[in-house]
């Protein structure tokens, strides 16, 4: 057998023996992270049990205080709320912590065994180093018919790295320019930025109230799809503004008003309300809600719009289906008081007489608690 053929079979024998190497430190690597996803799991499940427990004695002790007819039941829910509160973000605060130091562990033992195996793969790859190089010595006693194209046809296969991407065209000295160069280069990829600070924040119970809330609120994650994220629902409480089906774009274009570019920072920083004792169940379990109120003709809190209505009808003559609709005493109140002028609640009421005799009438014999004095 002749040296190149017997070098050859070297190489050949140790690329094999590369390959069985990486497989191995592949099924190990696979096997550390299903070990840290499971023990993620479990952690994360044990951390809403402790939330559901939580939650639960907040009921008791609630119905224990209205059974007891105590006339403090509102400081008693805002002080049990907060604790409930407290409580939740607590286990959230430690659910991290324990997923960091996880992390760690792991990334840890996965260094130690790539650190092994890498050391034995640069072993195995002198002997497929040592042909290469031969192979390399032999084409260049070889006349070239062109100073660059055979270089290119002879780019060994066996220096890629194991795994890695198909060939890139690669440029030789004095070939292209630096620009080129710059173009070719992948984006650096960029962090969603940290969010520092909320309005405020809100109990899921709060939020979803068995499905019968008021005001509907969808719930989103952020960062998007991002299993350690935070869950927020979005609100302008200085407008009164809620918003819809997409309420990060909604409350993004609502920044406008308040002269704020809408970077999902200041979205959240702005208008984002955190909620806790949230999980991907619970957050489904609201959104669905919300969805079927949308579709049945839900439409979200707006109080400007509510306002612009209000005027728009106060004092007006509407009729609907043949039956004239009068100004209530409450919108004719309002309207005078929005002239800015002086006045006493007799004048008001002899006011209302006049828009509306009948109504103005039953109103000077009831007299709410509001126009009396």
């Amino acid at each position: 057998m002749s040296r190149p053929t017997r070098e050859h079979d070297h190489a050949l024998e140790a690329q094999r023996q590369m390959e069985r190497i990486y497989a191995e430190w592949r099924a190990r690597r696979d096997q550390l992270q299903s070990e840290y996803k499971e023990e993620i799991k479990n952690e994360e499940c044990a951390t809403r049990k402790a939330v559901t427990v939580v939650e639960a004695e907040f009921r008791q002790n609630m119905q224990a205080a209205e059974e007891n007819g105590s006339q403090t039941v509102a400081m008693v829910e805002e002080v049990m709320a907060t604790k409930k509160d407290l409580k939740i973000k607590e286990l959230e605060n430690r659910l991290r912590e324990t997923r960091s130091k996880v992390q760690a562990h792991y990334d840890k033992q996965l260094l130690e065994h790539t650190s092994k195996f890498s050391d034995a793969i640069m072993a195995t790859l002198s002997p497929i180093a040592m042909y290469t190089t031969q192979q390399h010595a032999s084409l260049a006693s070889r006349p070239l018919a062109s100073p660059v194209a055979p270089l290119r046809a002879v780019m060994p296969k066996l220096a890629r790295p194991l795994g890695g991407p198909a060939d890139r065209a690669q440029t030789l000295p004095g070939e292209g320019s630096p620009d080129d160069a710059d173009k070719a280069k992948p984006p650096i990829p960029r962090p969603m930025p940290k969010v520092q600070a909320v309005k405020g924040t809100i109990g899921f119970n709060e939020v979803y109230q068995n499905g019968c809330a008021q005001y509907k609120h969808m719930i989103v994650i952020y960062p998007p799809g991002d299993s350690g994220g935070d869950w927020y629902i979005f609100k302008c409480d200085k407008h009164g503004r809620h918003f819809g089906q997409n309420p990060f774009r909604g409350a993004a274009a609502h920044l406008s008003t308040h002269t704020l570019p809408g970077r999902p920072s200041l979205v959240i920083r702005e208008l984002g309300h955190r909620v806790l004792g949230c999980s991907k169940e619970l957050a489904d379990k609201n959104n669905d809600v919300v969805n079927k109120a949308f579709e049945n003709g839900y439409t979200p809190l707006n109080e400007t719009r509510l306002r612009r209505i209000e005027r728009r009808e106060m004092g007006s003559l509407n009729q609907h289906e043949g039956i004239f609709r009068w100004p209530t005493m409450e919108s004719c109140i309002l309207a005078v008081k929005a002239t800015a002028v002086k006045t006493t609640t007799a004048k008001v009421l002899k006011l209302l007489q006049w828009l509306c005799p009948i109504r103005g009438e039953l109103a000077v014999t009831r007299r709410p608690a509001y126009a009396r004095g």
